[in-house]
């Protein structure tokens, strides 16, 4: 390939950068460019347990909100939008969730970036200007504007959905799903998760995260993984390759590697967090032959 790995990931991407108007690791041409925003996200990520009481308190805040002044029934769907938007601002931008002002740009800044993220998946020709350009997404624009009042709409590099996107845009449909599936498949174990899950949330400590309950075993851990294991926040991986002058896309499919049966077992299709002890599946080796939803060196995910 005669594109270096940074390239081969940015070049798939740009139809991110017309979309959103980014420049982060995922559009960086190079290492120092690549590592510079990393590094800037890693701040932002590696916190300590009090900061975490702090973080599981400003999402029951945005859930208690919601759901105070929703009418008798709500959208699950815009629900788990509007929470997980809440708890990457907090976390990213230490906004916080309980400013009521904030609240409709913040609903409408989870809807458009949904939008815009579906309609930047057509059909892209970087040589063409696609007619969903950043530019001319009038509602999407006016909503970082509401809660980032110095947004600057051609500022790519202080853009705040440099941070957003890869927090949100692929975080609330994990949310979502391991929400379904804890509580409406009718799942044998759905009481026992729902009491480890309340478990951590009174005590978000990396402790209580990994602490087994039940028998079979099982911790919030183990729930998370099945989750991101079964629904991947990125199911396909796009990488160019240029030989002979000639540009050639691939892809991954994480999605359909981490539901085969190895080293899953005999019912990888199913959610079961239980499996995670049951087959020893916390280590290095599944995490690097098995389970890619953080990504694999060198572009393993921060988070």
């Amino acid at each position: 390939n005669k594109l270096n790995i940074y390239e081969a990931r940015a070049l798939p991407n740009q139809r991110l950068v017309a979309a959103f108007g980014i420049k982060n690791s995922f559009t960086a041409h190079n290492k120092e460019e690549s590592q510079f925003f990393l590094r800037k996200v890693e701040e932002k990520l590696y916190l300590f347990d009090e900061a975490w009481q702090g973080i599981a308190l400003a999402v029951k805040k945005a859930v208690d909100d919601h759901l105070n002044t929703a009418d008798q029934s709500t959208s699950l769907f815009n629900f788990t939008q509007t929470v997980s938007m809440k708890s990457a601002l907090y976390v990213l931008f230490d906004l916080n969730s309980g400013d009521h002002s904030l609240n409709a740009c913040i609903g409408t800044l989870a809807h458009e970036i949904n939008a815009q993220w579906i309609r930047s998946k057509g059909k892209f020709d970087p040589a063409v200007e696609p007619h969903w350009r950043f530019e001319g997404q009038e509602n999407l624009r006016g909503a970082l504007k509401g809660v980032f009042r110095t947004f600057g709409a051609h500022d790519r590099e202080h853009n705040p959905l440099n941070f957003i996107l890869p927090a949100y845009e692929t975080l609330w449909r994990v949310v979502l799903r391991c929400f379904v599936e804890i509580t409406a498949r009718s799942h044998s174990e759905f009481a026992k998760w729902c009491h480890v899950l309340q478990a951590f949330a009174n005590n978000p400590t990396i402790e209580q995260l990994d602490k087994n309950i039940g028998n079979p075993p099982v911790s919030a851990s183990d729930i998370a993984k099945e989750s991101l294991r079964l629904y991947p926040p990125t199911r396909r991986v796009y990488r160019d390759l240029k030989v002979d002058d000639q540009i050639r896309r691939i892809a991954a499919d994480i999605e359909n590697s981490q539901r085969k049966s190895e080293p899953w077992g005999d019912d990888p299709l199913i959610f079961r967090p239980e499996r995670w002890n049951e087959q020893n599946l916390n280590n290095s080796q599944t995490e690097n032959t098995a389970f890619f939803a953080f990504g694999v060196r060198p572009f393993a995910c921060p988070a």
